[in-house]
């Protein structure tokens, strides 16, 4: 008999709770980032509040084998937002502020449709709606593209990154 231990999403994720106090944020890092992005923030927040730090499943900081990934489930924001209800939801976490960069912002918001008991408040840092608006969304790791389309998300993908480097990145240097 062979016995099949499940990684939790918590695990599965690098899911870590640092900080003391009673409110919890949880900060999601975007696209081609993992939760080293915020670094330089946390230690400001950690002082009053619970922080989650967490990897998204394409987050080269996840360890092989990746039993959440897989390309069906990720074509749309849909599986990501299941997997930050599972991650809350397996942690105990109620009315969060929820902070999510880039696609995490959208991501953000369509868990908090779907389970609004879990986010306090969301702050939305270079969310990408207009991305998500058009058919580039997420599918754009998976579909062939062309030259223009490549473009047309590179100059959006570049503006959206540029405040948040200012406010995270560079903060107080």
């Amino acid at each position: 008999m062979v016995a099949v231990l499940e990684l939790t999403h918590s695990a599965a994720m690098n899911a870590r709770i640092i900080g003391s106090g009673e409110d919890t944020i949880i900060f999601a890092h975007g696209f081609g980032t993992d939760q080293s992005i915020w670094e330089k923030t946390i230690p400001f927040f950690t002082q009053r509040y619970r922080v989650l730090l967490f990897d998204w499943c394409f987050s080269g900081s996840i360890k092989e084998p990746n039993h959440l990934y897989d390309p069906v489930k990720y074509s749309s924001f849909d599986g990501f937002a299941n997997d930050l209800i599972d991650l809350l939801d397996e942690i105990d976490l109620k009315a969060s502020v929820f902070v999510g960069h880039s696609m995490s912002g959208m991501i953000g918001c369509l868990a908090s449709i779907q389970r609004p008991d879990l986010f306090k408040r969301l702050i939305l840092v270079g969310a990408s709606p207009s991305i998500c608006a058009s058919s580039l969304c997420f599918f754009f790791l998976f579909r062939p593209l062309n030259r223009k389309t490549i473009l047309q998300h590179k100059r959006i993908f570049a503006q959206t990154q540029i405040g948040f480097k200012r406010l995270v990145l560079f903060y107080g240097e």
